[in-house]
């Protein structure tokens, strides 16, 4: 996918207008002092007086300017309506007491250009779905439109143009559906789309010949689509490719097509291409976790709206995004932040940060995206000591995977006590920040942590105390059913005499549990400590030779991305080995404890009904995972504006929420979170199953005394070398030194 980005379009147009009429000479002083000018503002917009919890229905711009906003309770169903003249500067509220004569609930609602609105109400019974139409100076009008007695569910209802509606409702009962273009007079039908039309088309905007539309095929393959008024596709369609699923989409009067999605929003310029990102959402507030995009709308005067649901607060927000011609392109100010993978707190400290400093912009460069395998972490690692060593590099450093120990004994790195906030620094969880000070000064400090876990019943957690029992007890026990997840036998549940004592899935899953467990003892005084490193691959030797797991397979295929409905809580990903514990074909799992979804998806277990969290069985006491390891560059330029984010991934609007990437810091934000998955647990509310789990989150983070810090170099080593140890390319003994050469250069460098 081609994408084309507002500054290299504005720096081009300020090259060629600054050199016409000029000699070169005129032309190089001028390009020296010109600054491009030009960026995209947002102003909160939202109206006041909207009940919290309420759900945006949409945003709609009629031919004569006005902006229509419609927003329905989440309680009684009742609608409000309000219009801005002036691009949300100020709003006003429309009589609706015609909707309440309905006698239904609304179930979707949309206005045409001419200002006539169309709604769906669907009866309390459960079947049947009526359509109305009210135009904007008469009382609402009941249309008979085809099949929707037996429809309990309008899937879309969308103006083509002042003249005809899109409709797409289904029926449980027939397991069918419906989707039909309307004469929007009449509700007559005018032509039957396919039977899959409201499954492959997503997220309408009219334009002025028809329609155009996100189709998406069986194999989620996404184009930009279009049909005409009488419903046949437009020919300029079909060709553009999206990657990213849009949120909400809206177009302006010359045909262009806008999408908003979790990366921002983006521009398809009528009839081309080429798919143009025009708002980052790392700079916005529709970019902040607790803010899911519910609509957008093209303004005629070229602002764009924005209909937010914020799940801090439990309410809707309107924001208007305006490009400012007055402010220059570029902030004079900026600073980098660099993490080797993408960070999403980081993302979340971006848009709370950038909201709060307009005049400052923060480059987030990830050194290793996903799907990358033509770089190396150790050339990457490489690169960045290169350019700290020579007093350049980014101003901000998060250290996962990466060894920070080198640049505090260095001196590259700024005390984080004498420049963050105290206050931010004092709202951390004590257990957890402790390791990283030396007297009163830290040079890192983790943002998020995990707590590697074990879960099971009390009598089997009571005999696998350390990784070296764990291993014994595996070689001795039963082997696992399956490790595929295409056979029945992997979710097949077993007695408990009968199930392996913890499932490893690939040598990948071995390394990943018995390297983390003894991590801090491989690497001592920059030198491998060959008994450490002798008992972690001898323990991953016989854990695969006893399940005959002879080289790597994706492991990731076997999990899955967990999402219970926990408010706070985003997706959190699962082992495939974690699902065999759950389906009762293994007595025990080790997982990392990154958000509260975990607990809720181990009630659902099928084999115990009293499950123990504990502490997982490490080489070391207290294991935990410092994560977001965060540092400040002492070269930085901007040093203080650096202070301020790393404070910035400390504030509440940042720690509110768990990304997958662990969990708060913050005391007051992770007892927020064990308080909300204790009342959801209560009243029921997403995943809750028959087994009880017995934790004790603040034990557990009272327990926590050593960091593991995982060094990428130091696990790809052992993995390399334990992969041909499984296959048999490798003994014991030749794995252990292999693992030794291939960090002999690393610790070099180290020193």
């Amino acid at each position: 996918m081609k994408k084309l980005t507002i500054l290299s379009l504005l720096l081009a147009l300020a090259l060629i207008f600054t050199s016409c009429g000029n000699t070169a000479s005129q032309a190089a002083s001028t390009l020296s002092s010109v600054t491009p000018m030009g960026r995209w503002v947002d102003d909160d917009i939202t109206p006041s007086g909207l009940t919290a919890g309420d759900y945006p229905e949409g945003l709609w711009q009629t031919a004569d300017g006005a902006l229509h906003y419609f927003e329905i309770s989440a309680e009684t169903r009742a609608l409000t309506h309000l219009i801005s003249s002036d691009g949300g500067d100020t709003w006003q509220p429309q009589d609706t007491a015609w909707a309440a004569q309905l006698g239904e609930s609304i179930d979707k609602i949309c206005v045409s250009q001419n200002g006539t609105i169309y709604a769906t109400t669907y009866n309390e019974s459960g079947v049947g779905l009526t359509l109305w139409r009210k135009a904007s100076d008469g009382d609402a009008q009941k249309l008979e439109a085809e099949n929707l007695d037996v429809c309990d569910m309008t899937r879309k209802l969308y103006p083509l143009n002042d003249d005809t509606l899109i409709l797409c409702a289904s029926s449980t009962q027939q397991a069918k559906q419906y989707n039909m273009l309307l004469n929007a007079e009449t509700g007559e039908v005018a032509k039957t789309l396919s039977d899959n039309f409201s499954n492959e088309a997503n997220r309408f905007a009219a334009v002025p010949d028809g329609a155009l539309f996100v189709y998406m095929n069986e194999s989620y393959d996404m184009t930009l689509n279009g049909m005409d008024a009488k419903g046949d596709a437009l020919p300029s369609t079909g060709t553009v490719e999206l990657e990213n699923f849009p949120l909400a989409s809206c177009a302006d009067k010359n045909g262009n097509f806008y999408t908003l999605d979790e990366f921002g929003i983006s521009r398809i310029a009528s009839g081309g291409t080429l798919i143009e990102t025009i708002l980052d959402s790392a700079k916005y507030a529709f970019g902040v976790p607790s803010n899911s995009p519910r609509d957008l709308a093209y303004m005629q005067n070229g602002d764009i709206v924005v209909a937010l649901s914020d799940a801090s607060s439990n309410s809707t927000k309107l924001y208007r995004y305006r490009f400012d011609t007055a402010l220059p392109a570029v902030a004079e100010k900026s600073i980098t932040v660099w993490s080797l993978r993408d960070m999403p707190t980081v993302r979340a400290a971006l848009s709370t940060f950038l909201l709060a400093n307009k005049d400052v912009d923060v480059n987030y460069e990830v050194a290793l995206p996903a799907g990358e395998t033509s770089l190396s972490a150790d050339d990457i690692i490489r690169t960045l000591n290169t350019e700290i060593l020579a007093g350049e590099g980014p101003d901000v450093i998060i250290f996962d995977g990466v060894d920070y120990q080198s640049y505090i004994d260095k001196g590259l790195l700024a005390d984080l006590p004498t420049i963050v906030d105290k206050t931010a620094l004092g709202a951390m969880l004590p257990t957890v920040t402790a390791p990283f000070y030396k007297g009163e000064s830290a040079y890192v400090l983790p943002m998020r942590f995990g707590i590697p876990c074990i879960f099971g019943s009390a009598a089997t957690l009571d005999a696998l105390t350390t990784p070296q029992a764990l291993a014994d007890a595996v070689a001795a026990g039963a082997v696992q059913a399956s490790a595929d997840p295409n056979t029945s036998e992997f979710y097949e549940s077993l007695d408990s005499d009968k199930r392996c004592v913890m499932a490893f899935h690939s040598v990948d899953a071995a390394v990943e549990y018995f390297y983390g467990a003894s991590a801090p003892l491989i690497i001592q005084n920059n030198a491998v400590n060959e008994g450490a490193l002798t008992a972690v691959l001898s323990q991953i030797h016989a854990v695969c030779g006893h399940y005959g797991i002879v080289t790597q397979e994706e492991s990731s295929a076997y999990g899955m991305s967990l999402t219970t409905g926990l408010a706070g809580n985003g997706a959190t990903m699962v082992g495939g080995e974690f699902n065999q514990f759950v389906t009762a074909s293994a007595n025990s799992a080790v997982e990392t404890l990154l958000s509260m979804n975990l607990l809720a998806y181990a009630t659902t277990a099928d084999g115990e009904t009293d499950i123990d969290v504990r502490l997982m069985p490490s080489a070391v006491e207290g294991l935990y995972m410092p994560k977001m390891l965060s540092g400040i560059s002492a070269a930085s330029k901007h040093i203080d504006i650096a202070a301020d984010f790393v404070a910035a991934l400390l504030d509440a609007k940042t720690q509110q929420f768990t990304l997958g990437d662990g969990l708060p810091v913050t005391k007051a934000q992770l007892d927020a979170q064990v308080a909300a998955f204790k009342e959801s647990q209560a009243k029921g509310e997403g995943i809750v199953g028959d087994a009880t789990v017995n934790y004790d989150i603040n034990a557990l983070v009272a327990a926590l005394k050593t960091p593991l810090t995982t060094n990428e170099s130091v696990r790809d080593a052992i993995y390399t070398h334990a992969d041909a140890m499984c296959s048999g390319k490798e003994t014991l003994e030749e794995a252990v030194k292999g693992v030794e050469n291939d960090l002999s250069i690393y610790l070099s460098e180290r020193k």
